[in-house]
């Protein structure tokens, strides 16, 4: 008998465009099984795809995000950033390569400039949408998606690609 894949539900389709991707597993026994499964695209990929910017530019979105991710620049959510030491609440150190990850975005972000910056920090860093940094922003959609390709600009330029 065989599996027909009937395509995404209707509220998956209303989230944006997504890509089918194959991956392969591998059992106990080292046997391999292959699965079909579908992912979002990001905001970068959607641009990199119609064209709106160019393969150097997404380069320097994804090493942006990796440097912010490294840095540990996220919003916490669920915990503090402080321990606990005899009722006193002392910061906890971070690590010298997330030190060196801040470094670099923080001189990018100074590349970059304003509003791009804050573009960069919602939309690359913390994994926004950019229409969402748009009503932050109190920009248009058209206008935010000109601040992220300048700024995309800047970047790549920033990183000497």
């Amino acid at each position: 008998m065989s599996v027909q894949h009937l395509g995404p539900t209707g509220e998956r389709l209303r989230h944006g465009s997504f890509e089918r991707v194959e991956t392969v597993t591998y059992n106990e026994e080292g046997k391999a099984s292959r699965n079909l499964t579908e992912r979002s695209l990001g905001v970068i990929e959607r641009m990199a795809k119609r064209g709106a910017i160019t393969d150097q530019m997404a380069d320097a979105a994804v090493r942006f995000g990796n440097d912010f991710a490294v840095a540990a620049l996220q919003p916490m959510r669920a915990s503090s950033m402080r321990e606990r030491t005899d009722n006193r609440f002392v910061p906890q150190e971070i690590s010298w390569r997330a030190t060196r990850a801040r470094g670099r975005v923080m001189a990018a972000m100074r590349a970059v400039g304003e509003p791009g910056g804050s573009c960069m920090w919602s939309v690359l860093g913390e994994e926004r949408s950019l229409k969402e940094w748009a009503l932050t922003a109190r920009v248009s959609d058209e206008n935010a998606t000109g601040v992220l390709i300048g700024a995309l600009g800047t970047l790549k330029a920033h990183y000497r690609m």
